[in-house]
């Protein structure tokens, strides 16, 4: 049977690209993406905890601790990986530094705040010899003005996701992009949607500000 593998990641664009990283590095793994954030990841994490079949390997992406949930937080965290998941925490916020007992709980706990993003940590840990990862790195510093018309689509893709609208494709989506799939007509259309209806109409109700 394929390992089981729970990826808890925050839904900007630096989250979803940790997700495709980590998707990278666990192909052939049974994966389940699960978008979150720092205000509800004591309620993901207490899901995950309460269910029957616990995941392999558990991997918190870009999501930082806050202190008024840093009891149930933690708590989770440790009744996970008594059960026997390994934690792998990935993250460049301010937070995780308050509870220094959360190291001791993690197979690998990779937090500084010196970086800009939680994918160049995911990146250097996990993909370093991952020659096609490194694109992914690109995409978050570049993003529309990428030279390269492959990120600037897969740009406008994961800028798609990230409206209520589109929540729903976001798992389909990670996955497709870290297998390196062809972008469906679904996909495409998404991107273009971002481009030639969202991205103007922000643009226009911000020189109206």
């Amino acid at each position: 049977m394929p390992e089981c593998v729970t990826v808890l990641t925050h839904g900007d664009l630096d989250g979803m690209v940790c997700a495709i990283l980590v998707l990278r590095r666990s192909a052939g793994a049974d994966a389940d993406v699960r978008i979150t954030n720092a205000e509800h990841l004591h309620h993901a994490l207490g899901k995950l905890a309460r269910e029957t079949c616990l995941p392999k390997r558990l991997f918190v992406l870009d999501i930082p601790l806050q202190m008024a949930h840093q009891a149930p937080v933690v708590g989770a965290l440790r009744d996970l990986s008594q059960r026997g998941v390994a934690v792998h925490l990935y993250d460049h916020h301010h937070g995780w530094d308050e509870a220094p007992e959360v190291t001791a709980l993690c197979a690998t706990y990779s937090v500084s705040t010196a970086k800009t993003t939680a994918a160049a940590l995911v990146w250097r840990g996990l993909c370093r010899h991952d020659r096609g990862s490194h694109v992914w790195l690109r995409l978050l510093s570049e993003r529309s003005n990428s030279s390269d018309p492959s990120i600037v689509e897969r740009f406008g893709l994961l800028a798609a996701l990230m409206q209520p609208q589109h929540y729903a494709h976001t798992e389909a989506v990670l996955k497709a992009l870290a297998r390196e799939d062809e972008l469906s007509d679904e996909y495409r259309a998404l991107a273009e949607w971002y481009y030639e209806a969202h991205a103007p109409r922000q643009e226009a109700l911000a020189s109206r500000a």
